[in-house]
């Protein structure tokens, strides 16, 4: 019974540094609608590895594949604490490498809430959502940096 336990504590001890070496991540989906639009909220909190280093990580597929056909309307960024560095940067990519924010991502504050709209073809507007989303943070250099964004799709008559 006590080597059972024993190695119980190596493998949670041992696969627990793992999955908080890369970072840690929370998401939540809210459905909400009016006479004429559905408003989907995506909240993204996130915090970086020991290291500062966060990976690339793909949302859950479940999430992505309810907002299929919603259009990403705007971003709001939140850096916690530890706050990350100062212009770190957020992409998020479609399946085909595209940058959904179309750079709008970058240069975030470390300290103030920010808000942006989606560039789409250079021009400011919402972007049509058709595949799954991969997430990239990067620029920080604060070991264990937490931050939060927002996504808000919408989906209906303008």
């Amino acid at each position: 019974m006590k080597k059972v336990m024993f190695l119980a504590m190596v493998f949670v001890l041992l696969f627990s540094s793992f999955s908080f070496a890369a970072g840690l991540t929370f998401v939540s989906l809210t459905f909400s609608s009016t006479d004429k639009k559905q408003i989907a909220e995506l909240v993204y909190t996130w915090e970086t590895a020991a290291n500062g280093v966060f990976p690339t990580e793909s949302l859950a597929r479940g999430i992505t594949g309810q907002l299929k056909w919603y259009y990403l309307d705007m971003m709001i960024t939140d850096p916690l604490t530890p706050a990350p560095t100062t212009l770190y940067d957020i992409v998020i990519r479609d399946q085909y490498t595209v940058d959904i924010l179309g750079g709008k991502g970058a240069d975030r504050s470390a300290t103030e809430g920010e808000q942006v709209v989606p560039q789409v073809g250079g021009v400011e507007g919402d972007r049509l959502i058709t595949t799954e989303l991969q997430v990239e943070i990067s620029g920080n250099s604060v070991n264990a940096a937490s931050g939060k964004f927002v996504l808000i799709f919408i989906k209906g008559e303008s």
